[in-house]
């Protein structure tokens, strides 16, 4: 069994790996095309949901306010969430005309997603055409948002996602965060390329107001309310679009508690969305997006699951049938030649070309992600980390996600401290 699902994963892996180098290859001129400067100049509003961000809410103002958009075109929304920190008293510190503080308080325990909640409470305050919803830690590049708007002028355009960076990683987890953004920021622009980009970030996406209106918003049952409202989108047939000279940075998860939240999080809500918009799966009507995107994004993760979990069990295994060969034999496991070392032989053959056309495959993304996205290649041993152990640890938790939605674990969105 655990032959076969090596032999699909690293199938599955590897015709991946090459897809995104031949879309790079055929699609590549259009990857960092920006839209010229017009006279569409629509009114836009920041929205911005806070939860204890007193540390980070000023300088991600500040950001906005330095932004090269006109001032009378912009207005700026902050929820202040159920704060119990010095938040509230951070926005206000800012003054400026263009900034409305909204304060409210609700039961968290019979909300999943309060992100999402606070945000459909501001929509109605929302004044622009166009709406931004982005995090109370990012910064946000100067020319970020006139670079985006553009976009909109075709109408059947309902989002559009900026490029997320980690901002000055210093620890390892942090660095090897910063390789992953990077990374994920050029495969989602590789998929808008040909208009089946589903999966964005929630640090900072642009909406159209009506778009999000003709949904119903924000869905608050949802661990990611980012990937739900793209996918409801996509399924009233509204365009997904992102731009990749629109940096916004964030910070990375610095504690491997907070890394672990976050990534269960992440990969409990993609099983719910993927099951909530499983009509989309081989419809037609939704062209390459249904019939080959989203089945193929819900069947990898499905695969790793199994082949994470029989790894872990062909190991527990390996390991019980060799501590059982030194007790009784009392002989070194090197020095036995058992059927157990021609197993363990075999499967790491079996795993190692794969695995050697998958790493360089990697490198080659990610030399063009530095590429495209103006990065100068550095922290090299988290790189090498990241192309390797990296990745049997985000696909290990697959299984951990799945074993949390299994047994019925309590769905948080954040913990009260975030880092």
């Amino acid at each position: 069994m655990l032959e076969i699902l090596v032999y699909v994963v690293s199938f599955v892996s590897l015709f991946l790996a090459i897809f995104w180098i031949s879309v790079l290859f055929f699609e590549g001129k259009k990857i960092d095309e920006n839209l010229p400067d017009s006279n569409y100049v629509p009114t836009v509003t920041m929205l911005i949901p806070a939860y204890n961000e007193a540390e980070t809410i000023g300088s991600t103002l500040k950001s906005l306010l330095a932004m090269n958009y006109p001032k009378d075109k912009l207005d700026i929304i902050v929820v202040a969430n159920n704060c119990i920190d010095d938040t509230a008293d951070e926005v206000r510190k800012i003054e400026s005309d263009n900034i409305k503080l909204i304060e409210v308080s609700f039961d968290k325990s019979k909300i999943v997603n309060c992100k999402a909640h606070a945000q459909n409470l501001a929509l109605p305050y929302a004044k622009g055409e166009l709406v931004t919803v982005m995090d109370a830690d990012a910064i946000v590049q100067e020319n970020a948002l006139k670079l985006i708007v553009p976009i909109f002028q075709d109408e059947n355009i309902g989002l559009v996602a900026s490029s997320v960076k980690i901002k000055d990683p210093k620890s390892l987890l942090e660095k090897l965060q910063w390789f992953e953004f990077l990374s994920a920021t050029f495969i989602r622009r590789l998929m808008a390329s040909f208009s089946v980009l589903f999966m964005t970030s929630g640090a900072f996406n642009v909406y159209r107001k009506s778009a999000l209106e003709m949904v119903g918003g924000f869905d608050n049952t949802t661990l990611t309310e980012d990937l739900d409202i793209a996918l409801h989108l996509l399924q009233n047939f509204k365009k997904v679009q992102s731009n990749l000279d629109a940096v916004i940075h964030v910070r990375g998860m610095k504690s491997f508690k907070s890394f672990h939240a976050q990534r269960v999080r992440w990969n409990r809500g993609f099983f719910a969305a993927m099951l909530k918009y499983k009509d989309m799966i081989f419809n037609k009507r939704y062209g390459f997006l249904g019939q080959f995107m989203i089945p193929i994004f819900f069947a990898v993760p499905i695969l790793l699951v199994g082949a994470v979990s029989s790894i872990m069990y062909s190991l527990a295994a390996n390991l019980y049938k060799g501590l059982a060969i030194l007790t009784e034999a009392g002989r070194y496991f090197m020095n036995t030649p058992t059927s157990l070392q021609q197993s363990v032989w075999t499967t790491n053959m079996q795993m190692l070309v794969p695995t050697i056309f998958l790493i360089l495959c990697g490198s080659f993304i990610l030399f063009n992600a530095h590429k495209y996205l103006k990065e100068t290649p550095k922290y090299p041993i988290a790189g090498l980390l990241f192309l390797t152990v990296y990745q049997f640890v985000l696909s290990a938790y697959w299984l951990v996600a799945l074993c949390y939605e299994l047994f019925g674990a309590k769905k948080i969105w954040r913990y009260e401290q975030r880092w």
